[in-house]
């Protein structure tokens, strides 16, 4: 099996779909102000699908860090 970055997962993966997915799945909890991935079920499957979890997990890891530097530092 290829080598595919920090993803140790066997599940396939289209990095652009994944990039897709999850830049949808943000954009609609940021309109719901919530971290609630239910409250937008259609994007949170098409996340849940397109992204293994190892990946998901890194990417809401840096999520919560960008959303803590911009409320404790001002950055954007």
């Amino acid at each position: 099996m290829a080598h595919r970055g920090f993803s140790g997962s066997s599940a396939p993966m289209s990095y652009k779909q994944c990039l897709i997915s999850k830049e949808m799945h943000f954009e609609c909890l940021d309109e719901m102000k919530s971290e609630n991935n239910y409250l937008c079920p259609d994007t949170w499957e098409a996340y849940k699908r397109w992204c293994p979890e190892d990946v998901r997990s890194r990417l809401h890891y840096m999520r919560k860090k960008d959303h803590y530097n911009r409320d404790v530092w001002g950055e954007k």
